[in-house]
């Protein structure tokens, strides 16, 4: 599960290797392998390892390569199931310890059990990106 994967990975860091709270500026290549990153603030250091967590638009990404994240055509809405085994038994059945997939007619439906009983759901709809930027449909 996506948070013992976590807990693992910080867990065998120093303290002081997450720089929390700091937005990326700028990730740039070195000649020697390594990358130089900034905040707004200025250079935060060089690295032999930067995680690129940040979204679509992220700034390791584009130190990686020039390609351009773009619309391929499908909107996933993410959803979250607390305490699936009690409130939702049905679902929970489905998905069982594993993910559950359900696709049809350029929709569809994913869902991966997490711990402590929950679900990560998501929905998914093929669709226009002029039908997806619609401030008016915002939840």
């Amino acid at each position: 599960d996506r948070e013992q994967l976590r807990t693992l990975l910080l867990d065998s860091l120093p303290p002081e290797t997450i720089r929390w709270g700091s937005k990326v500026r700028a990730v740039e290549p070195l000649s020697d392998g390594r990358y130089r990153v900034a905040n707004e603030h200025g250079s935060l250091g060089e690295f032999d390892l930067v995680v690129g967590a940040d979204g679509a638009w992220s700034k390791v990404r584009a130190a990686l390569t020039p390609v351009q994240p773009a619309y391929t055509g499908v909107t996933f809405v993410e959803l979250w199931l607390t305490d699936v085994d009690r409130r939702h038994p049905e679902i929970a059945r489905r998905v069982g310890h594993g993910t559950y997939f359900s696709m049809h007619g350029g929709a569809g439906i994913v869902a991966q059990r997490n711990g402590h009983a929950t679900l990560r759901v998501y929905a998914a709809i093929r669709t226009s990106p002029q039908e997806t930027d619609r401030p008016d449909l915002a939840l």
